[in-house]
């Protein structure tokens, strides 16, 4: 009985061990904390860290750190924030995790740039601003920027004074002067916003009222905010090559009539007056029909004055990165010849680089 009883103890006190053991293991957890920036080294203000599956998460500060405790070693953190594509991160007992988020460029249509580098989302504005992306933009096949907008926003006046190869298109916001052009934050003139090649814009962003008061006294007439392509961190060498070729008419134009036309409904306009003599003789009309004869060989001032001309295009770039540096080069090249014989044409080059790189990690050159 003795040895029943201390058997039943001993099993009772194993059992309690393990229960305390198990407990203890399940009940451990771990504070994770690290630093949340962009593929510039940028730290981001307000991103979203939560624990997947459940309510449990934090916000970065003003310096892009973050501190979540109570967190189970085999966890996985999701981290998200307007703009850039949402990461999941498997915690595996570390206790300290930086992360770079990358830009998101399916969501660039939803993302607004309404001034100085700040963005918001689409939904959320109350501001009229129109935003158009590169796809859309690339897609024509106008030679300035402001001839690429044409047709494509809302609430806007495009006025095209020039016909002449590389002719900019006038575009009035509100009232009748010029806006003001902001490239990557930098306030430019309409020359500049002109001369950048498509395939170097990532997105416009118009901003019509309120919106622009940001910019101050200049923005009276409205503000374009550009913001060009740059490569992305912790990216693979990307080469991308575009271009075209075409040809240029005159959509509609009356045509002039030819001698031999010509001269038919003089006659026909003299027999329906009654009238007895001619201006022009039988054999006249028959020399101008056949056209050959000296002194009635028909001249085409159509064919004289316009043709058809052709307008080329070509862009190469290249973009990535790593974790330190990221970059964007691009160079293009467009030639487009005038619809007017002798005229002359329009060739414009270009030459485009972004690059961001971090020094140090108090120092960073871009």
């Amino acid at each position: 009985m003795k040895k029943k009883n201390s058997f039943d103890l001993l099993k009772g006190l194993i059992t309690t061990v393990l229960w305390v053991f198990s407990l203890g293991i399940f009940a451990q957890t771990v504070t994770v904390t690290g630093t949340v920036s962009d593929m510039n080294g940028e730290p981001l203000i307000g991103v979203t860290i939560q624990i997947r599956g459940t309510s449990v998460g934090t916000v970065t500060d003003y310096e892009g750190k973050y501190s979540l405790p109570n967190v189970s070693p085999n966890a996985t953190l999701e981290f998200s924030y307007v703009g850039m594509k949402t990461q999941n991160v498997s915690v595996n007992g570390r206790t300290v995790i930086d992360v770079t988020l990358l830009e998101d460029t399916e969501m660039l249509s939803e993302v607004v740039v309404t001034g100085f580098g700040l963005s918001q989302r689409k939904e959320s504005l109350t501001s009229a601003i129109s935003v158009i992306g590169s796809k859309d933009i690339s897609r024509s096949k106008s030679s300035t920027a402001s001839g690429a907008l044409v047709g494509k926003i809302p609430g806007i006046n495009f006025r095209q004074s020039d016909g002449r190869p590389g002719a900019s298109t006038q575009i009035q916001i509100r009232n009748m002067g010029t806006p003001l052009y902001v490239i990557d934050g930098i306030q430019s003139d309409e020359g500049q916003f002109n001369n950048i090649d498509f395939n170097d814009i990532e997105s416009i962003s118009v901003l019509k009222d309120a919106s622009a008061a940001i910019y101050g006294v200049r923005a009276a007439n409205g503000v374009i905010v550009v913001t060009t392509k740059k490569g992305a961190r912790n990216a693979k060498n990307t080469v991308t090559v575009n271009g075209y070729y075409g040809w240029q008419s005159l959509y509609d134009f009356p045509k002039p009539a030819t001698a031999e036309t010509y001269i038919r409904n003089y006659i026909q306009s003299e027999t329906v007056q009654g009238a007895s003599n001619y201006t022009y003789s039988k054999e006249d009309y028959e020399k101008w029909k056949q056209g050959t004869e000296k002194g009635y060989v028909p001249f085409d001032w159509y064919d004289y004055i316009w043709e058809v001309s052709p307008q080329t295009y070509v862009n190469a770039n290249v973009s990535g990165g790593s974790d330190k540096i990221n970059y964007y080069l691009s160079v293009g090249n467009l030639n487009q010849d005038a619809i007017i014989v002798n005229y002359g044409g329009f060739t414009r080059t270009n030459v485009q680089m972004n690059v961001n790189a971090n020094i140090t990690d108090k120092l960073k050159v871009g």
